[in-house]
């Protein structure tokens, strides 16, 4: 497991995204707000494209896991007076071979966690997975692609539907003071939405009626 080639991918990103905007832009000429705005809009276009096949390979290779723990037993033992069910649980550490099985045992009602060795039938089942499951080269802990997937869907959505189109709008307003022209920008947007939002209802309802229809007929 290594992040060097996410940190990577993302540090090539970083200098792709700033060459084409000096390439196609004129950082001397236009504000600074608008350089920083089309760079983190491309920027973050960009990381979907080439982080994407890192997130693929590490979903398969969760996956391979699940389907190959599965079956670690579960057995049910019962008594006169009270009720165990032992479930042998692995918890699957960065490596498959540094599995650490735990014994959670219930007994009316009240819950006991602890820890035991291995058997020799567990531990040839954990190298098995481990051999049948193959750890990708540019593997990373769980929460690292979800959060960095969260930051660019959010900061995208900001900037498609609030920052960029302001922007757009602000130049063309007519107004000579600044917050005229942002009284206009945010106006015209606010039109435009408000026309997305009925445009998407309509769309809907029209859907609905025309299923409803066709299961009646």
């Amino acid at each position: 497991m290594s992040v060097g080639p996410l940190v990577v991918e993302i540090t090539l990103v970083c200098c792709l995204a700033a060459y084409l905007l000096h390439r196609f832009g004129n950082w001397r000429k236009q504000h600074l707000l608008v350089t920083l705005a089309t760079f983190i809009a491309w920027y973050f276009s960009f990381m979907i494209i080439f982080v994407l096949p890192l997130d693929v390979s590490s979903t398969f290779y969760r996956q391979c896991l699940d389907e190959n723990n599965q079956g670690i037993s579960t057995s049910t033992i019962s008594n006169a007076s009270a009720i165990t069910t032992t479930t042998a649980v692995l918890e699957t550490t960065k490596k498959p071979n540094f599995t650490t099985p735990l014994v959670i045992t219930t007994v009316n009602g009240t819950t006991e966690t602890s820890s035991v060795k291995p058997t020799t039938t567990e531990s040839r089942a954990v190298r098995a997975v481990g051999e049948v499951c193959e750890i990708p080269w540019s593997h990373v802990p769980v929460y690292v692609l979800p959060t960095l997937w969260r930051v660019v869907y959010w900061t995208s959505q900001v900037l498609t539907w609030l920052i960029l189109p302001l922007m757009q709008s602000y130049p063309n307003a007519g107004d000579f003071i600044v917050w005229g022209k942002m009284k206009s920008a945010l106006i015209e947007n606010a039109i435009y939405l408000h026309s997305v939002k009925i445009s998407s209802v309509i769309f809907h309802v029209n859907s609905a009626t025309h299923a409803v229809l066709f299961q009646c007929w």
